[in-house]
């Protein structure tokens, strides 16, 4: 996906609709970006094909699951829907692959939402399916204070 990364400046559908040009001559890709803006602490993730993100606020207890819509970047896909919300400093982002169960139960994770590294460990160890590959990326929310 080079197109992305020539092309971090973009709007989310632009980025999509890039990458889903560039990679028509390949397999083709599923894919899920997130943008996290630090100025008002919020996040917008959108996501094409079985990529799953979860943000696990802090304070709740219970993740915002973040939908993906069906398709695969490469081979076309339905109307990207772009979701936006809020985060607080300490929350958590996951960001996987189909490679694990579409919904994790983080209310399990032994170690809470502790350092991102861990909770990474933690849910390839628990969670991954064995079935397919498995890729998780854990990234804890700041501010710019």
């Amino acid at each position: 996906m080079n197109y992305v990364g020539q092309n971090l400046d973009a709007s989310l559908q632009v980025l999509f609709a890039g990458a889903d040009e560039a990679a028509r001559d390949t397999r083709g890709a599923a894919v899920g970006l997130a943008f996290v803006n630090l100025q008002d602490m919020s996040l917008t993730h959108a996501g094409v094909g079985n990529t799953r993100a979860l943000l696990l606020e802090q304070a709740a207890r219970s993740p915002i699951v973040l939908n993906s819509t069906n398709g695969i970047v490469g081979a076309g896909y339905k109307k990207l829907c772009p979701e936006t919300v809020s985060f607080a400093p300490g929350d958590l982002l996951l960001l996987y692959t189909d490679g694990f169960p579409a919904y994790i139960d983080v209310a399990r994770l032994a170690g809470g939402y502790g350092h991102p590294e861990e909770v990474a460990k933690e849910v390839v160890q628990r969670y991954a399916l064995g079935t397919d590959d498995a890729a998780v990326l854990v990234g804890r929310m700041e501010s710019l204070a």
